[in-house]
């Protein structure tokens, strides 16, 4: 009696490597196609073609891993033999499931090649990033023709050589086992042999429709009409790896979303104890609330893009949260789906402090504590890998699987940075294409949208375009300075007045000084200045700047005020610190000065009574004036603009903006010596209609062109959010025994354990407590020591131990810089 066979599509082995767990192959299949379909199922009713696409979604599932029926990848799997080639599975599923299609599909030409592109795209990379397949389609229709098949390149000849006298072969010797488990999920599945025989023949319509799909493909690249291919393609692949993901982690879907009650921020605002503020700014913020709420209700639901424009400190947050709340509610009736809300800021400084406010907003819910991760995520590189649901009792799921669904953005509310937004909208990368699906339908809240690089608006202005309109999402752009990424004909503005706002308020006086002054004498000149009652904070433009600046201060024996120094050159753990301490020393009126470069601009709840901020674009010098005078309870606060040099007489603010932002900037204060609040808006409006006649703007709209519309993957990398920094390295400071023992645990459980997945758990555990003590470095003023225990590889950070932290690390102003190059070891 012939023992049937049994396929499995992943295992489980224990210390010893034995064998501990099989997932059936049919089950795997069965579990990843419907989690894929429900997943396009769960999006908004506004999406075009839902629910063919949810079809698609299950085939794609279904036929995904078609290539582990082999006993090639059967052998490899569960023997470890190694069969080179044969064993990968992706390939030879695609085509199956191209052929699947192109089989049944009764649609007409035209949308049945698209589809089979979808299907062959998406589970061609499903183990990899996405990229252009035309080359890929090429290659297979040039083999069917056996004078043709030798002019092949290399690799592509010897996946094809494996899949026609491996692969094929192999799956046909246990083509009834095989049939039985495929008909339990396709019941009207063609034989495995017309597959073959499609193969077979140069002549079959198989073929004829691959290459009428590739020219469908080409002839779209040409026309730049790739733009509904891409964002299907984005979809699909988008539910099916991370339905893949965690079916293989087995991690479960939840089967149902969590309520948000739409009154729930008012219920907050109600019991919550506030700042005190000025009569002025406090009327400021009741009216921004009760404005966005009353649109909340009134808005037509078929407009999709929206500005909140408000003064810094009016409220912004909660009024645009208890928004999207609101919001959410209705569109949850109206199309099926409450969206997710997905809060995005383009700091991680200042991410804590909203995840916070946030928290204490959703903690009012009774089972808030059991499923918090279900409810809220914060997710950027610093943040803790944890994952709390009801149904571990409210302690996290293990490392791996918490990863999964973070990165899923798997809840309802999301606290982000601009850099996970726009690098999974601008990505061809699998691990950050996970969250694709839930992002789109969303609402998503652009805060301090101003600190996107306008040489990516036309970029950023299409694809969120895009999004709202066929991703069925609400963008909401939300600044005190709001750049023209948007028409006012594309944008609804949510605030009824924002000018009356800004005229309404009399918080901050400008002085302008346009006189150029050396860092020297403008320290000695701010020496002279201090009033003893008053907190000052001096904003630089650069590290080396702002340094000299503070040990000057330092030296000049100012005894009034207490001193502090804020930049990038201190670790993280000591700027939170900082931070907190500086805040509790404002509300108590303690005289302060702080010394920092631009970390303190966007969102950071610092107030003084006067600011002095070093040339910089109009739009941070307005967000830097946010940090003064912010509840308007003390007087009038003033900030300075200042124009600093070096000895050389050369620019500091040039060594950091582009020419552009400086050019309109002082195009724009050259008539002005003082400045009222009121003006702010105007002024910054100003700003932006300057910058986009000056600035060249055509790289995003090349990006947006070569890659979504024409299909030319490596466009995309050219997007970076973040310029790399090129000559710095990553130097972990123990500054502590706290910080000393989170070294050793990296040395022994990351950079010395051999078995990469403990290896990977171990850094999980371990990444949120290991970047707090890291700091970026300039390669040129550190010393060859730092990267003994690597041995030059610059990959891993370099290490300065606790022992000798005095030498290179001072608790105030941190790392110590090698200022004289003839003094550098290498």
């Amino acid at each position: 009696m012939t023992t049937k066979p049994s396929f499995c599509s992943h295992i489980e082995r224990d210390e010893q490597g034995r064998i501990i767990y099989k997932k059936p192959l049919l089950t795997h299949i069965t579990e990843v196609a419907r989690s894929a379909r429900e997943a396009i199922l769960a999006l908004p009713d506004g999406i075009a073609r839902k629910n063919r696409l949810a079809e698609l979604a299950f085939l794609i599932g279904v036929t995904h891993d078609f290539g582990k029926y082999t006993s090639f990848f059967q052998s490899y799997l569960l023997e470890d033999a190694d069969h080179g080639i044969a064993k990968n599975h992706s390939f030879i599923s695609a085509v199956w499931s191209a052929f699947l299609l192109a089989s049944q599909s009764h649609n007409t030409n035209e949308d049945k090649y698209h589809e089979m592109l979808l299907c062959f795209g998406a589970i061609l990379y499903h183990h990899g990033n996405l990229n252009n397949f035309s080359a890929t389609l090429r290659d297979i229709c040039v083999y069917a023709d056996p004078q043709k098949r030798n002019s092949l390149d290399l690799k592509p000849k010897q996946t094809l050589d494996a899949l026609f006298e491996k692969q094929l072969p192999d799956l046909l010797q246990r083509a009834a086992a095989i049939e039985v488990e495929f008909r339990t999920l396709i019941p009207n599945l063609p034989p495995l042999h017309a597959f073959q025989q499609a193969l077979a023949d140069p002549q079959s319509g198989f073929y004829k429709q691959l290459e009428n799909a590739r020219w469908f493909y080409e002839d779209k690249m040409e026309e730049a009409a790739c733009e509904r291919l891409h964002f299907e393609l984005y979809l699909l692949f988008s539910a099916l790896i991370d339905s893949d993901k965690r079916d293989a982690a087995r991690i479960g879907l939840e089967a149902t979303r969590l309520p948000i009650p739409e009154n729930l921020v008012q219920q907050f605002t109600r019991q919550a104890q506030f700042v005190a503020a000025d009569p002025v700014v406090a009327k400021i913020r009741s009216d921004l609330f009760a404005a966005l709420e009353a649109q909340a209700g009134e808005i037509p639901l078929t407009q999709k893009i929206f500005t909140i424009t408000s003064p810094t400190g009016s409220g912004k947050t909660l009024a645009a949260l208890n928004f999207a709340i609101k919001l959410r509610h209705r569109l949850a009736q109206e199309q099926g789906a409450a969206p997710r809300i997905i809060y995005a800021l383009p700091f991680t400084s200042i991410i804590d402090q909203n995840h916070n406010v946030f928290e204490k907003v959703l903690s009012l819910l009774p089972d808030f504590a059991a499923n918090s991760s279900r409810y809220l995520l914060k997710h950027h590189h610093l943040a803790d890998v944890c994952y709390v649901t009801e149904e571990v009792a409210a302690e996290s799921l293990p490392l791996d699987k918490s990863l999964l669904l973070i990165e899923s953005w798997e809840s309802e509310i999301i606290v982000t940075t601009y850099v996970q937004l726009f690098h999974t909208i601008f990505s061809s990368k699998n691990r950050l294409l996970k969250k694709y699906h839930n992002l789109v339908g969303s609402i998503i809240i652009l805060d301090e949208a101003q600190n996107l690089p306008v040489e990516y608006w036309p970029l950023a202005r299409h694809m969120l375009r895009w999004l709202a309109e066929a991703g069925n999402c609400t963008i909401i752009m939300m600044t005190a300075t709001q750049p023209l990424i948007f028409s006012r004909n594309e944008a609804m503005e949510l605030v009824p007045n924002p000018k009356q706002s800004f005229q309404a308020l009399d918080r901050i006086y400008f002085h302008i000084h346009h006189q150029r002054q050396e860092l020297r004498e403008f320290a000695a000149h701010f020496a002279s200045q201090l009033e003893p009652d008053k907190s000052y904070a001096v904003i630089l433009n650069t590290i080396k700047s702002s340094l000299q600046f503070f040990r000057f201060l330092e030296k000049s024996g100012v005894l009034s005020h207490e001193l502090f120094y804020l930049s990038t050159n201190i670790v993280p753990d000591h700027r939170w610190q900082r931070i907190a301490d500086m805040r509790q020393k404002l509300e108590h009126r303690s005289s302060i000065i702080l010394v920092s470069t631009q970390v303190i601009e966007a969102g950071v709840d610092l107030d003084f009574d006067i600011i002095y901020r070093d040339l910089a674009p109009i739009d941070s010098m307005v967000q830097a004036a946010g940090r003064a005078n912010r509840h308007g309870i003390h007087g009038k606060g003033h900030v300075h603009i200042v124009r600093l040099a070096d000895t050389e007489n050369r620019e500091f603010a040039r060594w950091i903006y582009g020419k552009a932002h400086l050019g309109v900037a002082a195009e724009l204060l050259k008539d002005r010596q003082e400045l009222n609040e009121y003006k702010f808006l105007e002024l910054v409006q100003k700003n932006y209609e300057k910058l986009v006649k000056t600035k060249d703007l055509s790289e995003g709209e090349k990006i947006y062109r070569d890659w979504w519309q024409c299909s030319d993957y490596e466009a995309l990398q050219r997007f970076q959010l973040i310029s790399a920094k090129f000559g710095y390295v990553d130097v972990f400071l123990a500054v502590n025994p706290e910080a000393e023992n989170v070294w050793k645990r990296y040395l022994n459980g990351v950079l010395r354990e051999r078995d990469f997945k403990q290896r990977q758990q171990n850094y999980l555990q371990l990444r949120s407590d290991f970047r707090r003590y890291i700091i970026s470095a300039p390669l040129k003023s550190t010393k060859e020591f730092f990267w003994n225990h690597v041995r030059g590889d610059q990959i891993k950070p370099g290490y300065i131990p606790c022992d000798a932290i005095e030498d290179y690390y001072d608790p105030q102003t941190g790392y110590k810089r090698i200022e004289d190059d003839k003094i550098m070891i290498f």
